[in-house]
This record gives C-alpha cells, sequence and structure tokens, in this order.
C-alpha cells in the first residue's frame, strides 16, 4: 500500500515506530517461560528446539532480502517503464 501510495508514509510512522521500539517486550514472556521449564524439556529438546530456532531465523532472513531484492527490482522495472 506504501508502494502504490494509498497509505503515506506519514500517517504510519508513528505507530510503526512504537512498535519498533518496543517489539523486544513481545519475546519476554516465551523466553521466561522456557527457561522456568527447562527442567521439565530435557537437553535434547532444547537442542532442537535451538536448531529449529535458528533455522527459521535463517529463513526469515533469506525471504526477506529476496523480498526486498523482488520490491526493488519491480520498482525500477516501472520507473524504467514511466520515465
Amino acid at each position: 500500500m506504501l508502494i502504490t501510495k494509498i497509505v503515506k508514509i506519514a500517517q504510519i510512522e508513528k505507530v510503526a515506530n512504537f512498535f519498533l521500539n518496543h517489539i523486544s517486550l513481545l519475546f519476554i514472556a516465551p523466553v521466561v517461560d522456557i527457561v522456568n521449564h527447562y527442567t521439565h524439556f530435557g537437553s535434547a529438546i532444547i537442542i532442537k528446539f535451538i536448531i529449529a530456532a535458528s533455522a527459521a531465523t535463517i529463513f526469515t532472513f533469506l525471504a526477506t532480502a529476496y523480498s526486498v531484492k523482488l520490491t526493488l527490482y519491480l520498482i525500477n522495472k516501472r520507473n524504467q517503464f514511466d520515465g
């Protein structure tokens, strides 16, 4: 919606900055819960969890990077067509 200029950056900037500044608060409860239940899980499951979380993080980084590349490509293609 930002690309099509239906929504202006100024309209969402304040809310977006608020969420970016407080995003770490969303991770406190899950981390505390994992630490509290560590003894129930056992070390084998914790290792599997760390591997799964690492793989998910890498996949998210790659998906984001390629989404940005595709978006930039499409924007450049549109600008060449317009100009």
